[in-house]
């Protein structure tokens, strides 16, 4: 987590292999749970003891003992107006406490807690970042964590933003009375697909007395499908057509 840590003389084979061992635990623990990681801690210091040690400027050596779980947080593809969320976590390998404080710093990561934590001796503290986008997008920039107000590192956000993704099952319906109808009307389904992993809305333009709909507006899960059902009632006219938008 030091800039250059070989620059220190405490950055070696042995060093580097045994963070990046701990990095790894750290990771499969943290998948082994869930995707968030539920404990939160106190946002500042209160006793005499935490407010010296979070207070402290650390040694180099002690700097490389706080272990971020990502160098790199990637949200991948969301779509336009949904919420992603990704776990950071930082682990205090210190026999002292310290204050961790990130910088949210785009409106894209707004919604993103806790702004600070401290961390005890060995344990783990975890922070929800959270990605929306209103507009389609591609996301790469850095935000920082500062260690008791003196230690900064920076961690990549990286994200892409799609439009909402809906699709129809068919883009036109040829309707036809079988020969023992005895019914005026025929009816057939479209349906509206979501490939989005956030929620869609739809609104059908365009009705008239002939062709008419069961569902002229709603919304759409993500990642799911709605069927609509249109019905036509024929006039005396040999042939209706109609272009729903």
């Amino acid at each position: 987590q030091v800039a250059n840590p070989e620059r220190f003389g405490v950055f070696n084979g042995s060093s580097s292999m045994s963070k990046s061992r701990r990095l790894n635990d750290a990771n499969f623990s943290l998948n082994e749970k869930s995707a968030t990681l539920k404990k939160k801690f106190q946002a500042k210091p209160t006793t005499p003891q935490q407010i010296k040690e979070c207070n402290a400027t650390l040694t180099p050596a002690q700097q490389l003992q706080i272990f971020a779980s990502h160098q790199t947080v990637d949200f991948g593809k969301i779509s336009v107006f949904s919420t992603a969320t990704k776990t950071f976590t930082l682990t205090n390998d210190l026999q002292q406490s310290v204050l961790a404080t990130i910088n949210y710093d785009y409106e894209e990561l707004s919604s993103s807690s806790p702004v600070s934590q401290v961390i005890g001796p060995s344990q783990t503290a975890g922070f929800e970042f959270k990605f929306k986008s209103e507009k389609p997008l591609t996301f790469a920039k850095p935000i920082q964590y500062t260690i008791n107000g003196q230690h900064t590192f920076p961690v990549n956000i990286a994200a892409q933003v799609i439009p909402i993704d809906v699709q129809l099952s068919r883009s036109s319906i040829e309707f036809r009375f079988s020969h023992d109808s005895d019914t005026p009307i025929v009816k057939e389904t479209v349906a509206l697909i979501n490939k989005s992993n956030g929620q869609a809305q739809f609104n059908f333009t365009g009705m008239n007395n002939v062709f008419s709909l069961n569902v002229v507006t709603g919304t759409i899960k993500a990642l799911k499908t709605t069927n609509v059902e249109i019905t036509y009632k024929p006039t005396n006219h040999p042939h209706d057509e109609l272009t729903l938008v």
